[in-house]
């Protein structure tokens, strides 16, 4: 099921739901800043898109489905 919260569409996995503060989800492209061949929800520094845009949309599907931006590690 597609979930939708503050413009981002993603489905999360419910059998992880058990686990505390685990979350596993993915998004669709719907909902983010990026533009042109990019758009809209490009979370991918690979991909020539502005790293800027990139950010925010990581920062808003993360908030979308409850974690702290802050609060990850990840790849670039």
């Amino acid at each position: 099921m597609i979930d939708e919260k503050n413009g981002i569409s993603f489905t999360a996995f419910s059998i992880f739901s058990s686990v505390a503060d685990l979350v596993a989800a993915v998004s669709t492209r719907c909902g983010g800043v990026s533009e042109g061949d990019f758009s809209t929800l490009n979370m991918s520094f690979s991909t020539g898109d502005e790293p800027w845009r990139i950010v925010e949309n990581r920062r808003r599907f993360l908030t979308a489905v409850g974690v702290d931006p802050a609060a990850i590690i990840s790849c670039s």
